[in-house]
């Protein structure tokens, strides 16, 4: 079967499965998308860990056929409870084509301003009395990220079901789970984002200015969905990845330490439960990915993502027009129903 034909419509168990691909659905959604950045201490209390003022973001997708789209902006209002935080940048865009046995998706996440979430680690006497926590308004975080993902029994389970809502999974199933993931990763500040009192312990390739990688990450693991009565399911993925890194870290001192297939642990977890009564679908969803360092590999930089999203949407049918244009320009064949 061509890659082409992978992405259409394939045969299913609908005792298993039903799909919506002939309707136009469109959600909504608040939640919180975070960038932990750590900074590699060996003793762990004072490795330094940096998150943006993320506190809620707001977000629409669409999904007509194979293809799904959606953006996300940070309210504007959602950090004024919290201004000892300072003030974060956020933007993500996230696209995905959506086959059964073949599932491929995009996303971009731009974070600018961060703060120091454990201050304690860089100042003990710090408390929540004082005015601020440390800021650090010149971390700018950039990810590109992409992954392919392989669904063995994808004829019962829905991967889709779970992660999109463009099917829904009728009767429990789970199947292994195969990826390929390739980001491009760019983490820069003004200056060292290690603390520079050499009191604190940092050795010296932790002083880093700028860092830029390639990301290979091969997985493998399994996903569940269990549907339970009234229209609601579970579903959990864990995907545990080796990643391979290339790249170039720049330290304070201008020094380039090169990284060539340097190979890392790292893994993806998902969490969903849902409602879904095929008019509409709503639920909650958990998403955590991303690396930890390895100073014998002179990485000192973890990098991680935490999404934790609250979505509603709706089907509709398409209109007529928008139908025919889809079918005629890409070829694709009614779905089974």
């Amino acid at each position: 079967m061509t890659a082409k034909a992978q992405f259409k419509s394939q045969d299913f168990d609908s005792t298993y499965i039903h799909v919506f691909r002939e309707k136009l659905q469109v959600q909504v959604f608040l939640g919180n998308r975070s960038n932990e950045i750590r900074v590699y201490n060996p003793d762990p209390s004072k490795s330094i860990i940096y998150v943006p003022n993320m506190p809620v973001q707001f977000g629409m997708g669409l999904d007509h056929h194979w293809l799904s789209l959606e953006a996300a902006v940070k309210l504007r209002s959602s950090t004024e409870g919290n201004p000892s935080k300072g003030n974060s940048r956020y933007f993500g865009l996230g696209g995905a084509v959506n086959g059964r046995e073949l599932w491929f998706n995009a996303q971009y996440s731009f974070f600018r301003g961060f703060h120091v979430s454990n201050p304690q680690s860089i100042q003990p006497n710090w408390s929540t009395l004082q005015a601020s926590y440390p800021l650090r308004s010149d971390i700018l975080s950039n990810t590109l990220s992409t992954q392919l993902v392989w669904s063995k029994n994808y004829r019962k389970f829905s991967y889709l079901g779970a992660i999109e809502q463009r099917e829904k999974q009728v009767k429990s199933a789970g199947s292994l789970l195969m990826g390929m993931g390739l980001s491009a990763i760019g983490i820069s500040a003004d200056s060292s984002m290690a603390a520079g009192d050499s009191v604190l312990g940092f050795e010296k390739d932790a002083q880093i200015k700028e860092s830029g990688f390639l990301v290979f990450s091969p997985q493998i693991g399994y996903g569940y969905t269990l549907v339970l009565p009234a229209n609601f399911f579970f579903t959990i993925m864990l995907l545990p990845s080796l990643n391979l890194f290339t790249g170039t870290t720049i330290l304070a001192n201008n020094e380039e330490i090169p990284y060539r297939f340097t190979g890392l642990i790292g893994s993806e977890l998902r969490l969903i439960i849902g409602y879904d009564n095929e008019r509409t679908f709503a639920g909650m969803h958990i998403h955590r990915q991303g690396y930890s360092s390895d100073p014998k590999n002179r990485i000192y930089l973890s990098n991680n993502f935490t999404t934790v999203r609250f979505y509603f949407g709706m089907r509709f049918t398409t209109p007529e027009k928008l139908s025919r244009f889809v079918k005629s320009y890409f070829g694709l064949k009614k779905s089974p129903k």
